[in-house]
């Protein structure tokens, strides 16, 4: 449906509702975010493994929040990007690094879970501390290849001044970016980073999770730290190669002022066929891989409910709702308005307005700012994590128990022979 009439007050819901939620969002994220990792730190020995992925996951949400003052600037000053064209992509390559890393180890805590729950045996000695390093690397790199285009996206225009986190908020005051164009791409590449790596570090605790519960004895003495680590690493490069493409994308024209979160009108197209892609690879994968190892959980937890301690049900209960939470609040509906805005800027580029717009364009602001609160929200994946469940499971049916016996007696026997 094609109306005459497409004039609407954007700026008016941005400048009142993104300061105000970057501002929540760098205090309380940073806060919890501090607390989450202290804690974590003071019981590393204890939880070992899976504490690679969530360190991660601290990390890539750190590195969002570091970028926020120049959006809390930006748009408090009424959408001025001073800090030039540089700089904006990198805020916004950032932000798609921190999401799709959340995402990533996200995911990765997901199929631990998954393989050391239904698994126990074939996994014994395979989730290690290597491994986990390797993948963390991993999703690191695939992140940021990922995010890598939308730095070739233009992000500001026409000396308007368009910021990351409390630089972001400066901007939502009145839409003027004055840190430049080159600081602008930083804050974006920041969000980027923390969005993907977020996504992948809690998919590395689920996975880590599904590991430990469902294949305990497999996985006895792979989970190591080593592994975590090299698995982290590899999160953090694969993010930020996913990442890096979008600092490619002009995040400004003719000038410094404007900060776009994607690119601008004149590349929207490209822009919008690199997003579904991200959003294939950096959020529908890790999301199907996340419900297919709490999936298989649950469906273990049914069949054995009599071998299978309440408490060690409740937990994984527990960071099934952190997820279920995480993803329906902050992760899907940022990738859903994201794409529908796009669309919907090509069709005002065509001249062509539809009634939708309007909708669109208010859900993505809000979207935008509920993807920021991963960052304060992520947290609780710390204080569960803190529970240790693999104690719980190693308890279980005296599985661990008659195992180390059986190992301890074998070492005696060859000794004395």
């Amino acid at each position: 449906m094609n109306l005459t009439n497409c004039s609407y007050n954007y700026e008016n819901i941005e400048n009142k509702m993104l300061p105000a939620l970057y501002t929540i969002t760098f205090i309380v994220g940073f806060m919890g975010n501090a607390w989450g990792l202290k804690l974590l730190l003071q019981k590393w020995q204890k939880l070992r493994t899976i504490n690679v992925f969530v360190l991660n996951l601290g990390l890539a949400n750190v590195l969002y929040l570091f970028t926020l003052p120049f959006l809390m600037v930006y748009y408090f000053s009424g959408r001025k990007w001073v800090f030039g064209d540089a700089f904006c992509k990198m805020t916004r390559f950032c932000f798609n690094v921190n999401l799709y890393c959340s995402i990533g180890f996200l995911t990765c805590i997901s199929v631990y879970r998954y393989l050391a729950i239904v698994h126990p045996l074939r996994m014994m000695g395979r989730l290690t501390v290597t491994r986990s390093v390797l993948i963390s690397v991993l999703v690191w790199l695939l992140v940021i290849v990922q995010s890598m285009p939308d730095i070739f996206f233009p992000k500001s225009v026409n000396g308007t001044e368009k910021y990351s986190g409390p630089f972001f908020l400066y901007y939502f005051s009145g839409r003027k970016w004055v840190f430049g164009d080159a600081f602008c791409k930083m804050t974006r590449f920041c969000f980027n980073v923390n969005l993907y790596c977020s996504i992948g570090f809690l998919t590395c605790i689920s996975v880590y999770r599904y590991l430990a519960i469902v294949h305990p004895l497999r996985m006895m003495g792979r989970l190591t730290v080593t592994r975590s680590v090299l698995i982290s690493v590899l999160v953090w490069l694969l993010v930020s190669v996913q990442s890096m493409p979008d600092i490619f994308f002009p995040k400004s024209v003719n000038g410094t002022e404007k900060c776009f979160h994607s690119t601008s009108l004149e590349k929207t197209e490209d822009y919008l066929t690199y997003s579904l892609v991200w959003t294939t690879t950096g959020f529908c994968i890790p999301l199907l891989i996340t419900l297919g190892c709490y999936g298989h959980v649950t469906f273990f937890f049914l069949c054995r409910r009599n071998t299978i301690k309440k408490t060690l049900r409740q937990k994984c209960v527990k960071f099934l709702f952190i997820l279920i939470l995480l993803f329906s609040v902050c992760y899907i509906p940022y990738h859903v308005f994201r794409n529908l805005s796009l669309f919907s800027r090509i069709q005002s580029k065509q001249n062509i307005c539809v009634w939708w717009d309007k909708h669109v364009f208010t859900g993505h602001q809000i979207s935008r700012g509920l993807v920021c609160l991963n960052s304060a929200l992520n947290p609780l994946v710390y204080l569960q994590m803190s529970e240790n469940i693999l104690t719980d499971i190693r308890r279980r049916d005296g599985i661990y128990g008659s195992l180390e016996g059986a190992k301890s007696f074998s070492k005696n026997h060859l000794k004395t022979n």
